[in-house]
């Protein structure tokens, strides 16, 4: 760069966001050899520093969609880059004055509103806001931590393979000249070893393997082996078949017995009246979506279609709830409306996570 190439001296900063591969430490290291530091954002802190990531972002990108899918319908592919900024131009003019005072009142950056930097942040401690990154990121300190789950998932052996189908590839084209081709027959070799749609992420994998070796022998800590056997107590061990049997039996011997011993107590009823009702529902997972499970017909009750459903949960519903229920803290509580879970679809193929939507 022009004045900045003048003076080696100088130190310059590459601003990343809180996205947890930019926080490796031999990516910090490259660049500090190079008089490059990078100010990284905290993992999920923008929505409580930032005003315009606010009511401001989230009208401007509504506009945006409205008005892209009018220039579509008119224009077809022949959108251009002038085009797509006259939208977000046209979309920035429409905030208003109160979106903008909205927004910076919900950062504390508002004036007639602003607070004690220390009360702040006491307020977002209190909401579980400032920990809700910390959930999600774990620092990532070698090449392997950012490979692919396609890749991490793969034996030694069977990364070996992998890199010697695409070696072989590299190196025709090397001999002659050209461009490497991805034949069919590769393309259908490498799509043994993961799925069609991931193939494309093992030339990125051979390209990292070239540079670090590392990332093809690197141990995780997790081992095929069976772990020995254990004595266990046949006390213990009766006492856990008598749970499971407990679990999925429709009158569990246990709350039957407590039931019938004091019949006034109010909470052991509502314990074996939960327990019924879950086994019923979980009884009732496959059934006929066409003949819902509905209450008998000697009580007249009338029901919603909302709480059929309720009702007789598929194991799609089911997924969902356990992973909302490991979704813990006050923050993602608070914005669990505003959050779409990805993996239920299989577009989140690294692991199970909540994003913002």
């Amino acid at each position: 760069m022009e004045v900045v190439k003048d003076h080696p001296d100088w130190w310059m900063t590459v601003t990343c966001d809180g996205f947890g591969s930019h926080v490796m430490d031999k990516a910090n290291e490259l660049f500090a050899k190079h008089k490059i530091q990078i100010v990284k954002e905290e993992g999920d802190t923008s929505q409580v520093n930032q005003s315009c990531d606010q009511d401001v972002a989230k009208k401007d990108k509504c506009y945006m969609r409205a008005n892209l899918e009018l220039v579509r319908r008119k224009l077809g592919k022949k959108v251009d880059q002038w085009s797509l900024i006259a939208l977000a131009i046209h979309a920035q003019l429409r905030a208003s004055k109160e979106d903008w005072r909205r927004s910076h009142a919900r950062v504390n950056t508002q004036p007639s509103t602003r607070v004690h930097f220390k009360d702040w942040i006491k307020r977002l401690d209190d909401r579980g806001v400032l920990t809700s990154g910390e959930k999600f990121f774990t620092k990532r300190t070698s090449s392997f931590d950012a490979m692919p789950a396609c890749w991490v998932n793969l034996s030694v052996e069977q990364r070996h393979e992998v890199l010697s189908m695409i070696k072989e590839a590299c190196g025709v084209a090397e001999l002659t000249g050209k461009k490497v081709e991805w034949t069919k027959s590769i393309i259908v070799g490498l799509a043994g070893f993961v799925r069609l749609e991931e193939v494309h992420k093992l030339r990125a994998c051979y390209m990292v393997a070239q540079e670090d070796p590392s990332v093809i022998v690197h141990d995780d800590g997790t081992s095929n082996e069976e772990v020995a056997s254990v004595p266990v107590d046949p006390a213990v061990e009766e006492a856990m078949k008598k749970s499971v049997r407990d679990f999925f039996h429709w009158a569990p011997q246990n709350l039957m017995d407590s039931c019938l011993k004091d019949k006034k107590d109010k909470a052991t009823q509502k314990k074996l009246f939960t327990h019924v009702t879950n086994h019923t529902a979980q009884t009732m997972w496959d059934a006929d979506r066409n003949q819902p499970l509905e209450p008998s017909s000697y009580l007249d009750a009338t029901m919603s279609d909302d709480q059929k459903t309720l009702l007789c949960p598929s194991y799609e519903n089911v997924l969902t709830g356990c992973i909302l229920c490991d979704v813990k803290g006050k923050g993602a509580a608070n914005k669990l409306a505003k959050r779409r879970l990805d993996v239920i679809s299989g577009n989140v193929a690294s692991c199970a996570r909540c994003l913002n939507d």
